[in-house]
């Protein structure tokens, strides 16, 4: 009679974790693209991205002045929106 093996799920990744491995995956994602990727995404460029608070800022500002307070809070809530806009 075969083994039943059961492995469980692997726990949802907290938003610190998802945004490091986002990091990881633009940057190797920009070195497989090498030289078609504009100046200001290559590694020496003010877009590549970084593990810094403050390109996380600049990410969040692109989103705060690319998309509509309603957009934002209908994704994620007035709490969190306000929060955003509080600590840009």
């Amino acid at each position: 009679m075969p083994e039943l093996h059961y492995t469980f799920p692997k726990p949802q990744m907290n938003s610190v974790s998802h945004f490091f491995a986002w990091v990881r995956w633009a940057r190797e994602r920009i070195n497989f693209l090498g030289d078609e990727v504009s100046a200001v995404a290559s590694p020496s460029g003010e877009l590549y991205p970084k593990f810094t608070v403050k390109f996380q800022e600049m990410m969040l500002g692109f989103v705060l002045d690319d998309y509509t307070p309603g957009l934002i809070t209908r994704i994620i809530n007035a709490e969190w929106y306000d929060f955003m806009v509080k600590h840009r």
